[in-house]
């Protein structure tokens, strides 16, 4: 049996489990129970809400091949239940009814964070001090409600950081904004956004922006 060991969350968590049955006489009868915990960075159960889903199946592999099962936890699964710094560990154990054999192992899942995030900047290049205009939007793919949310936006270059604070995000609901910046540097910026809220982490995205040095008249 092998898992995947990486997936991604802000929507539904898939770990495909593949079996694969390598006599080349005969189907197996393969009966699996899983189930997914949730731990600290440290590997450490997490005694708050440790389990995650527990899952049990019977499946027929075909002599000499493959069959994927595929493990899907739904956001109201988890949401609440991880932590920043947690990880994913599924404990599985394999038994085969005809020969008798059982397998058992243990492996961690990484998830990696779902964004969510999209970030456009309507101009390729702007003007040294110019204003310029940046649409950010998140959409909340969850059942829970988002609360104290913020963009923050910052890059090297950039004349001050902003911080734009926007409430609550309703589940499976979108939020649009558009913040003013202006650049002082010259050259290719990486201007960094965060979107920041208190139930979930924290979905970040990045874009290029080209400074161009401005005429004199234009500089104030």
């Amino acid at each position: 049996a092998v898992v995947s060991t990486q997936s991604t969350g802000g929507g539904d968590i898939a770990i495909p489990l593949t079996l694969h049955n390598t006599n080349k006489r005969s189907t197996r009868t393969v009966s699996v129970t899983a189930q997914v915990r949730c731990c600290a960075y440290t590997g450490r159960t997490d005694s708050l809400s440790p389990v995650i889903k527990t899952v049990q199946s019977i499946h027929e592999v075909t002599k000499g091949s493959k069959d994927t099962v595929t493990i899907t936890i739904p956001p109201a699964d988890y949401v609440k239940k991880i932590r920043a710094g947690s990880v994913l560990n599924i404990f599985l154990k394999v038994h085969v009814q005809e020969t008798k054999q059982v397998f058992a192992t243990k492996q961690a899942i990484l998830v990696k964070k779902g964004s969510g995030l999209t970030v456009v900047c309507a101009k390729k290049s702007v003007k040294q001090f110019e204003d310029f205009e940046v649409s950010v939007s998140y959409a909340n793919g969850t059942d829970t409600r988002l609360s104290g949310c913020h963009f923050y936006l910052e890059g090297p270059g950039i004349r001050r950081s902003k911080k734009l604070y926007c409430g609550s995000v309703q589940p499976n609901k979108t939020i649009d904004r558009k913040i003013t910046l202006s650049a002082h540097r010259l050259g290719e910026r990486t201007l960094l956004v965060k979107f920041c809220n208190k139930k979930i982490a924290h979905a970040t995205e990045r874009i290029k922006i080209v400074v161009e040095q401005a005429e004199p008249t234009e500089i104030d």
